[in-house]
């Protein structure tokens, strides 16, 4: 997958990085609504976003009290993977991808 399609999920961490503003710099868990908290401006919507798009929303609410941000946005872990299991039909869920994949840590 390419890095610029990937998509932030809900359980993802993202590090949220305000260039020579280090007070406003954060890493912060994808709550289940979504949403990851950022000092200032509060509540962003993340979930299912690209790192550049959630970068650029807060970059323009920055921009109300900061001279030009510089906001950069990145997964601080990998992505759980998503295995299907057919015979594992009470199991839902995400585990991380060596142990789904291999069945081993």
């Amino acid at each position: 997958m390419n890095v610029e399609e990937y998509r932030i999920g809900v359980d993802d961490r993202v590090q949220v990085t305000v260039w020579r503003n280090p007070e406003l710099s954060v890493t912060a868990p994808v709550r289940p609504d979504g949403k990851i908290s950022v000092p200032i401006i509060g509540d962003v919507a993340a979930g299912g976003y690209t790192p550049s798009e959630v970068a650029e929303t807060i970059r323009k609410r920055l921009a109300e009290y900061i001279r030009e941000p510089n906001v950069a946005v990145i997964p601080d872990r990998p992505p759980l993977a998503r295995v299907s299991d057919p015979g594992a039909r009470n199991r839902g869920g995400a585990c991380p991808a060596p142990r789904c994949l291999t069945g081993r840590e």
